[in-house]
């Protein structure tokens, strides 16, 4: 039987293959193995919170960066509303984006119930 022959030749062409560079884009396995275990069904209701609050946030912050990128939506939309003393355009605008908001949130909770089957809904 043969034996196997390993010497510091070996080993350093094992390491170099095996290493990754962290200046190289990170690949699709990497992705998975980062991502995956945050959707595990405890987990992933906390995952589900953040997105939730954070698409509130997302909401709340378009008024001003729409104004100060001079990009069209609803935000400038309300501004110039406030600005020409426009109130049921600014109505309009605060129901869009307060509607918005609720259905994610209404979203949010159906998640929930979908992820984890102890909470339940009457």
């Amino acid at each position: 039987m043969r034996g196997v022959r390993i010497d510091h030749r070996t080993i350093s062409s094992r390491a170099a293959r095996t290493s990754r560079n962290p200046l190289f884009p990170i690949n699709l396995l990497d992705l998975l193995i980062l991502v995956l275990p945050m959707f595990r069904p405890l987990r992933a209701l906390r995952v589900v919170t953040v997105i939730g609050v954070q698409a509130g946030y997302l909401l709340g912050g378009a008024v001003l960066t729409e104004t100060v990128f001079a990009w069209p939506g609803v935000g400038t939309l309300m501004v110039q509303g406030i600005l020409a003393r426009d109130f049921p355009l600014v109505q309009g605008c605060v129901l869009v984006v307060a509607l918005s908001f609720a259905l994610i949130n209404l979203g949010v909770d159906l998640l929930y119930a979908w992820l984890d089957p102890r909470i339940r809904y009457e």
